[in-house]
């Protein structure tokens, strides 16, 4: 079945119009038919310089969703740098621990060592004395 386009509503608001723009009951004034060349003139300027606003168009939106992916990425690297930062405060805590088992460790050898000097003091003293 095929079907007409000049039939049925579009007939009727047709006719409607044509009726009430023949017997002047809706008047067009100078502003409607400067409206309608403005709407010709810019409907042909579109097309003839559609490829031009599109690329404008398209470089715009490239841009500003650059901008917004390298402040992300900014943020991304200051974040990551700040992790490695954290990493090694880390790790030099950790040596600082070991530096104090270290000094710990250094102190036990000097106390070991004074009470070996001691010892050998004494044993050299009670060994003179015996000789005697």
């Amino acid at each position: 079945m095929v079907v007409n386009c000049f039939s049925g509503p579009y007939m009727f608001g047709l006719g409607v119009s044509t009726y009430l723009l023949s017997k002047e009951i809706y008047i067009l004034e100078h502003e409607y038919y400067s409206g309608c060349s403005l709407f010709l003139v810019l409907c042909g300027g579109y097309y003839k310089f559609k490829p031009q606003i599109s690329a404008f168009l398209d470089k715009a939106i490239t841009d500003y969703e650059e901008s917004w992916n390298t402040g992300r990425t900014q943020e991304i690297k200051a974040n990551e740098e700040l992790i490695e930062n954290l990493k090694k405060e880390q790790w030099r805590t950790d040596a600082q621990k070991m530096i104090l088992d270290v000094k710990k460790e250094n102190i036990k050898m000097q106390l070991e060592a004074a009470y070996r000097e001691r010892v050998a003091r004494v044993y050299s003293e009670k060994c003179s004395q015996l000789e005697i």
